[in-house]
């Protein structure tokens, strides 16, 4: 199954207006950058614009999940995939920028971006200084001379850029600084938001009604979150950055999918692993009682390929119990 798609409901599920002026129109619970395929239509536009904007981006922009669509090539709706560490300079040197690609695991990895200077030291006089990197030396004289041409200054002939060649400084194994921000906190608002999409949808429309429901839509929405959400929002749960445990020991072979699924086991919970970095586990009503009908959902998206498999967490189990057992089942629910 690639994708899913539900109904429209009678009101947006976060403005919970009845007939908002520009519609409904489609939702990816899981943000379509870091390859969400399930789509749901009770969101409103103008809430969905303002998920886009404010919200599903703590997740796609998130450093962590930067680095993970990195490593597994997951492109964002632009065709590009992420480099979060792309940006960097030589340890020994600040000056000396460079490009590092982690992903090659090579020594194409580091590309040195070029650099032109010329320094006068006297009238008709002065000193070249040149940095390019091992796979753009045959391309030495038009580096320099674009350089030159954009400082305004003249060109250097052909027998100076060979005087230049015998002049080579290799850097071998160099060590390289990366400037990283890693946010603490936000991250925790996209978080939300996907478990409360999950709520509705397996749950229906009347759990927006739930007084949980509406401390879910605050959390999403909430740009100042301070550091510990507890001193604010009495909900019971944890929401992490790269688990030391995987997201349930069930899947050893989806730990870098996206996971979801609804126990009810004395509580109403519903767990969330994107890409295996980051995850949360959030108790979604103080009335369970209210819910006892509802089955305990599963589902997990392939973000490299769209494949969505959706199922009870019963019939989940019992295809780990098959793989374990050396029968595998492509049944989905």
């Amino acid at each position: 199954m690639n994708g899913k798609t539900l109904a429209r409901p009678m009101r947006c599920i976060f403005c919970l207006n009845p007939d908002p002026p520009s519609g409904f129109s489609d939702e990816h619970v899981f943000p379509e950058a870091v390859g969400g395929t399930l789509v749901v239509r009770f969101v409103c536009k103008e809430c969905n614009s303002r998920l886009g904007h404010s919200v599903d981006t703590t997740v796609t922009n998130h450093t962590l999940i930067g680095i993970a669509r990195k490593a597994l090539g997951i492109a964002g709706k632009s065709g590009s995939i992420p480099n979060p560490l792309e940006r960097a300079v030589m340890e020994a040197d600040s000056s000396h920028k460079v490009r590092f690609d982690f992903a090659k695991r090579s020594p194409e990895s580091i590309y040195t971006i070029p650099f032109v200077q010329r320094t006068q030291t006297g009238p008709g006089r002065g000193n070249l200084s040149v940095r390019i990197d091992a796979t753009d030396a045959d391309q030495l004289g038009n580096i320099v001379n674009r350089a030159l041409a954009r400082a305004g200054a003249p060109p250097v002939s052909a027998q100076e850029i060979e005087e230049l060649k015998k002049n080579v400084v290799r850097q071998e194994q160099p060590r390289l600084s990366i400037p990283v921000s890693l946010d603490l906190s936000q991250y925790r608002r996209g978080l939300m938001k996907i478990v409360y999409e999950l709520a509705c949808y397996w749950i229906g429309e009347s759990y927006v009604d739930d007084p949980m429901a509406g401390l879910l839509r605050q959390f999403t929405f909430d740009e100042s979150l301070p550091f510990d959400p507890s001193q604010r929002y009495p909900i019971r749960g944890t929401m992490r950055m790269s688990p030391k445990e995987p997201f349930m020991p069930f899947w050893p072979d989806e730990r870098d999918h996206l996971i979801a699924l609804m126990l009810n086991r004395g509580d109403l919970g519903i767990h969330v692993s994107v890409l295996g970095v980051l995850d949360a586990c959030v108790a979604i009503t103080d009335s369970p009682e209210k819910y006892a009908h509802c089955e305990q959902r599963f589902i997990s998206i392939d973000p490299r390929t769209g494949l969505t498999r959706e199922s009870t967490f019963e019939k989940e189990a019992g295809r780990i119990c098959d793989l374990e057992n050396g029968n595998e089942s492509d049944e989905a629910g």
